[in-house]
């Protein structure tokens, strides 16, 4: 009966994952330029054309000439191909997997094996996740039936979210990661559960295979290998007999043995680009005192320069792969130099792991298409199917990181008294779910510190994947936790606890943000101030400056192209994201016409700064470095007012730029969400065409300009106005005057 029921959960859980995955149009994630090294080793074509933008389902196997069936399957499992990157990881083993799968149904179909359906890769990930989830779910029993519907549902609502199965249908070592770990973590609690000797030595030794498997998809992985090693030797406590302990301790001296040796293994160029961006992109990025970090870390002051850096770009006269900026960098500050580096420095190693945090309330990268060319035509498109869960992180940015160190202290505190105890009760299986959620904490922890130590804030968003999936594996087992004693006090005090714990955390946050003062008009105050359409124009007060007061319509006013046509360049066929000279620019220039001349009057010129993408350079009257992108809206300024490249204009109705939408709207907490997506005027720096949006969940991503998007005016106004009526509430504005002195 018990196999009937797991059975059915698994294939509940599977079909649902393949309709999620298969169903047309296609979808995916998009290459980074991460694919080359994986698929390139296993005889793939890369395909490069749109990198970033778009997904793609068929990709071509360069050597499957072979006339018969053993020799094309031996050129997938070996492929007569140098290895350019010398990479290696755990995943090339599904992908093979795949391709074998692959070649054998298009032999049967007759269709040509040389191109490979990356659904078959999404359908055997599909496949491991889903009995990874069933195992975990079905050796959780809660005493009501219909609890565990709820809680079936709870899980695939979180951990069905398409922000991880797109993952599924793409080339990314975090696929292998997602499908694996939930894998391990079923099958621990299958060994814990299971009393059958033989059930659980096959359970064992899977559980040891599918943690290889995750601790050697990437080399960022090799420590939860060791944290595995360690704590799955509690598994003592259930297996009293030899042959299931042998097993055990064999299973955690290899894995310990692997992870180790995989980490010293690493490619040189990965570990040396890895160090480069935790220290030059991670240390000194954003720093007051640069100069005086990389003499902590004993770095010569020769290499300042290279602050707000990453590893992948032109780094001048210096060679970071030499054997000399080997000696005098890197070798001065290997990890255990970085985290002690932090550890010495608390305030900015919190202040790196906030942006950790908010970076993690997206689970999938914003930075990357899920769409094909042939079903979405506008680049850079993004899926909402089955994405409520994702929907749901979003709006915990700016609370992120008091949401997570609450929680998790919360875990930890009652994950000990659980443990002590069930040791005290001699309740020997308990004890075990309690040193598998240890585990567990202890994983997500590592993935909360590891990537801003390892690899500084490059390719953040992508690198807290692991942390997302195993907090939410956390919120789940806390959900478990509160069902299971819902009646106990100690339910009660832990509550309460989270609430006062998490008040003091918004507390202390909001005591640290200062009251501006602005004169006859407050932030957040709305005014009228002209009219289109014959409908009065709504305004919000964002700041007041030197300038007078920024005022930002309240919504969207037209629905257009940033720029049509690039009329500079007639191989972009995207339009031209330069500001100065945008179709939109001149649409608001026209806008002007629709305030009266009291009105116009009192709408400043003002010299306003713009940033620059890379084609436009040459322009620039300032900055010497690219201008980075962050789709996080309290992040998203970067390096806007240190060394970004940009130059001035003279404006009077205009867009905010990022560094206002920051600054004047998310900090003053003024809505940003709008019912469509509109533009800024900052470009995206390494397209020609892109220019920065932003979208209806509030982050800020970015569209070639000749879409269409909202456009939402600003001005400033003179200071010295009055108020003729009006409180300056949504529904009650601010009707105003020039002052009369």
């Amino acid at each position: 009966m018990e196999s009937i029921k797991r059975l059915g959960i698994f294939i509940l859980i599977f079909a649902f994952s393949l309709v999620l995955l298969l169903k047309e149009p296609f979808i995916g994630i998009a290459d980074n330029s991460d694919y080359y090294r994986v698929i390139q080793p296993l005889g793939f074509k890369p395909e490069i054309s749109n990198r970033y933008f778009y997904a793609y389902n068929f990709y071509t196997v360069n050597d499957m000439s072979s006339e018969d069936i053993k020799g094309s399957l031996s050129n997938i499992i070996s492929p007569k191909v140098e290895n350019d990157n010398e990479y290696f990881s755990t995943q090339f083993i599904f992908i093979k997997v795949s391709m074998i799968i692959n070649y054998l149904l298009k032999i049967v179909l007759g269709k040509s094996p040389e191109i490979f359906n990356i659904k078959i890769l999404g359908i055997l990930y599909a496949a491991i996740y889903s009995y990874g989830l069933c195992l975990f779910l079905t050796n959780i029993n809660f005493k009501y039936k219909y609890i565990n519907y709820l809680f079936l549902i709870i899980a695939l609502v979180i951990l069905c979210d398409m922000g991880y199965l797109l993952y599924f249908n793409s080339f990314f070592g975090e696929a292998a990661i997602i499908a694996s770990l939930m894998i391990t973590l079923g099958l621990l609690t299958a060994i814990i559960k299971t009393e059958s000797k033989i059930k659980s030595l096959f359970y064992i030794i899977l559980f040891y295979i599918f943690a290889l498997a995750l601790t050697g998809a990437k080399v960022a992985n090799t420590p939860i290998g060791i944290l595995i090693g360690i704590f799955s030797l509690a598994l003592f406590i259930v297996k009293a007999d030899w042959l299931s302990r042998a097993v055990i301790l064999i299973g955690s001296i290899l894995i310990i043995c692997f992870s180790i040796f995989y980490y010293t293994n690493a490619p040189r160029w990965m570990s040396q680009v890895n160090n480069y961006q935790s220290i030059f992109f991670g240390i000194t990025k954003d720093s007051n005192e640069p100069e005086k970090d990389l003499e902590k870390l004993s770095i010569p002051l020769k290499y300042l320069p290279l602050t707000n850096t990453h590893g992948f770009l032109d780094h001048g006269e210096f060679d970071i792969y030499s054997d000399e900026f080997q000696k005098e960098v890197y070798d001065n500050a290997t990890f255990l130099d970085i985290l002690k580096f932090y550890f010495l420095n608390p305030s900015r190693a919190v202040e790196k792991l906030k942006l950790s945090a908010d970076s993690s309330v997206i689970i999938r990268p914003s930075y990357l298409g899920n769409c094909s060319k042939e079903d979405e035509p506008e680049r850079l498109s993004f899926t909402e199917r089955f994405s409520l869960w994702s929907n749901i992180r979003k709006n915990a940015l700016g609370y992120a990181f008091y949401i997570i160190v609450s929680y998790s202290v919360l875990f930890f505190i009652i994950n000990i008294y659980e443990i002590i105890n069930n040791i005290k009760q001699y309740d020997y299986e308990n004890t075990a779910f309690a040193f598998a959620a240890l585990l567990l904490f202890l994983t997500t922890m590592s993935q909360f510190v590891l990537p801003i130590i390892g690899n500084g804030e490059a390719d953040l968003q992508k690198h807290m994947l692991l942390f997302n999936l195993c907090f939410d594996i956390m919120i789940l087992v806390g959900i478990c936790w509160l069902i299971n004693n819902f009646y106990t006090k100690t339910v009660s005090a832990v509550v309460l606890t989270a609430f006062v714990v998490f008040c003091i955390a918004i507390f202390i946050q909001t005591a640290n943000e200062e009251t501006k003062e602005t004169g006859t008009l407050k932030i957040g105050q709305y005014i009228y101030l002209g009219s289109y359409k014959n409908e009065p124009l709504k305004w919000v007060v964002l700041n007041k400056d030197e300038n007078g007061y920024l005022l930002w319509f309240d919504n969207t006013v037209e629905y257009m192209e940033f720029d049509y046509s690039d009329e500079t360049n007639s191989d972009n066929i995207y339009g031209s994201n330069n500001w100065i000279e945008s179709d939109v620019r001149r649409w608001l220039f026209e806008f002007k016409s629709n305030f009266n001349d009291e009105e116009k009057l009192l709408i400043k010129d003002v010299k306003l700064k713009n940033i620059l993408s890379y084609n436009n350079i040459e322009k620039s009257i300032g900055g010497n470095r690219p201008f980075y992108w962050n789709s996080i809206t309290s992040y998203v300024s970067q390096n806007y007012n240190t060394d970004a490249y940009y130059n001035y204009s003279a404006e009077s109705v205009f867009l905010l730029d990022v560094y206002q939408l920051q600054k004047y709207v998310y900090e003053n907490k003024i809505s940003l969400k709008k019912q469509e997506r509109y533009w800024l005027r900052t470009p995206y720096y390494s397209s020609e065409s892109m220019v920065r949006i932003v979208d209806k969940d509030g982050f800020v991503y970015h569209k070639d300009a000749n879409v269409k998007a909202g456009v939402i005016p600003a001005v400033y106004i003179d200071e010295n106005v009055s108020a003729i009526e009006g409180d300056g509430t949504y529904t009650s504005p601010i009707a105003i005057e020039k002052s009369r002195r």
